[in-house]
């Protein structure tokens, strides 16, 4: 019987420690020899509000980089979310993009709308140290806040964002060996808008879907830069106490849209995308700039469902500023076939095609060097799957076939390859065992100007479950044989290599609250010329459930 106490306060989550071992002989260590990890995800729940919590403590053996430490929670009541510590909040792919920071951040969500704020440190400070053993770069302490604030549901809606960050200089002043006088600090503002339309009745059989998500970004790559005078300020003079331009400031913008058009069984998608060159957000890791491409995607399905036909055709470019010494231009044509007629078979055929070529850009174009390539694939994969209440079973196999060719006569015959790829699985289940059985077997054959490389092998897998499924083992053996023929001649035995590769595991779950697990991995490898290598890693782990 639940007590009043009970449902005002509650406290569950888990907490795991856990210890790794790794030994390796004939190669540098790739893992610490020793490292450990506690991990803590309590929630609190108190009258309707609801405490997630995350805390991660690690730490590795000296000889690697610093320990890995995170905090966050993020308290919920109803439709108000409080983020603090190490989190991350997601505006729109062009804005802030999941970036972690610690800090503060505040979600409110009443009916449609849609509001998130946040403040925090999005990079902390680095500072040179030529006694380290190893190079780190140094940086700048980052701080940045932004808000996004939108109104609509998932099929419409519009939403409005802005994220502004800035390098704080005072952050490396007491670091005495700071020597990098390449190292300057930057800030950065930007501003999106997303927006979805669908136009045409909830159940109506035609429907049109209108999709925005474009952005601009302002990047001082050194605010310490002369500042652009006032007279020529233009549309920015009113926004120069938020973001002062200079004279190494870059604008640029980023985006995409697309029509969508949807029937019963027939829709179609228009997708027009742009990223300008050197387009930099401090709120997202990575962007692929300097492109500009539009894709059609069409999809049927007939045969009550049981065929899915799915294509795509598509022309991207880079070289938008004509800053480049050529400019690339690359075709993409796709089809996708996927056949159910029953529940035992499936039949899944993809087929791709990719062409790239080169143009003059800013200088002549020699054609010696002037790319032009395609790349073809075709992927088949078969699948048969029977199914009872005491045991399952499938077989599924695949053949994959990728071909790249160079249409340069100057270059293609070092640059010619193709790839030929088979495997064969099949997995068995009986339910009343516990017990589960797979099996594979593989082969590829990769061929370029250097000659033919071929790995062959096979991988087994069993895991039982005991006790009423609260105790299970598991244990995996895979053994793969590699050769190299140049130039198409047969080597000897004394020239290939083997690489073993052994895995065990035991998972006990004790009862609701306690949990233990030991794994250990082995990897075997013998190959010629004093290559050869072995690594072995154990991890011990316990789980506290409450």
């Amino acid at each position: 019987m639940k007590t009043k106490k009970d449902t005002l306060l509650k406290l569950s989550g888990s907490m795991t420690i856990s210890s790794t071992v790794n030994y390796t002989s004939g190669i540098p260590y790739r893992l610490p020899p020793f490292s450990w990890t506690f991990s803590w995800y309590p929630v609190l729940t108190f009258k309707g509000i609801t405490i997630p919590t995350r805390i991660i403590l690690g730490k590795q053996d000296s000889y690697f980089h610093q320990p890995f430490n995170q905090i966050g929670i993020s308290p919920r009541y109803k439709w108000i979310t409080l983020h603090l510590g190490y989190r991350n909040l997601h505006f729109s792919p062009f804005t802030l993009a999941g970036h972690t920071f610690l800090g503060t951040g505040l979600e409110l969500n009443p009916g449609k709308w849609k509001i998130a704020l946040m403040y925090g440190r999005l990079r902390k400070a680095i500072g040179e140290d030529p006694l380290l053993p190893y190079q780190i770069q140094a940086t700048y302490k980052r701080l940045g806040y932004g808000g996004n604030i939108g109104y609509g549901n998932k099929d419409n809606f519009i939403a409005f964002s802005f994220f502004r960050a800035r390098d704080d200089t005072a952050s490396l002043e007491n670091n005495t060996f700071n020597t990098n006088n390449q190292l300057t600090p930057s800030d950065n503002l930007v501003a999106g808008i997303r927006s979805k339309q669908q136009v045409g009745k909830k159940n109506s059989a035609m429907k049109w879907v209108w999709e925005t998500d474009w952005a601009a970004s302002a990047y001082n790559s050194d605010y310490r830069a002369q500042s652009i005078a006032s007279g020529k300020l233009g549309l920015w003079k009113p926004f120069t106490g938020l973001f002062q331009p200079t004279h190494s400031m870059r604008l640029a913008t980023a985006g995409q849209i697309a029509l969508t058009l949807k029937q019963k069984d027939y829709a179609t998608i228009l997708r027009y995308r742009r990223i300008d060159p050197d387009y930099r957000s401090m709120g997202a890791y990575y962007f692929q700039t300097d492109v500009e491409s539009i894709t059609l995607e069409p999809s049927w399905k007939s045969c009550k469902k049981k065929l899915s036909i799915q294509s795509t055709l598509g022309f991207e470019r880079n070289n938008l500023a004509q800053q480049r010494n050529a400019t690339t231009k690359r075709t993409v044509g796709s089809l996708n076939l996927s056949f159910n007629p029953t529940p035992k078979y499936a039949l899944d055929v993809q087929i791709a095609n990719y062409g790239c070529t080169q143009q003059t850009g800013r200088n002549p174009l020699n054609d010696t060097i002037r790319m032009v390539q395609a790349n073809r694939n075709i992927c088949i994969v078969n699948r048969y799957l029977s199914a009872s209440e005491t045991k399952t079973q499938s077989l599924t196999f695949m053949l994959n076939y990728q071909l790249v060719s160079d249409l340069n006569a100057f270059t293609s015959p070092v640059n010619n390859s193709q790839v030929f790829n088979l495997q064969l699985a099949y997995d068995k289940v009986l339910i009343p065992a516990g017990l589960t059985m797979n099996t594979s077997i593989q082969h590829t054959t990769l061929t370029n100007n250097s000659g033919r490389n071929t790995i062959s092998g096979i991988t087994g897998s069993m895991t039982k479950n005991l006790k009423a499924n609260k105790l299970s083992y598991h244990k995996a053996v895979s053994i793969f044989f590699t050769s190299f023929h140049p130039n198409g001649t047969v080597v000897s035995n004394e020239q290939r290599s083997k690489m073993l590769t052994l895995n065990a595991g035991i998972q006990d779950k004790i009862n609701r609250h306690h949990q233990w697990n030991i794994d250990v991995n082995g990897l075997f490898n013998w190959a010629p010329a004093n290559q050869s290598f072995s690594e072995i890693t154990g991890r011990l782990a316990y789980t506290y459930h409450f």
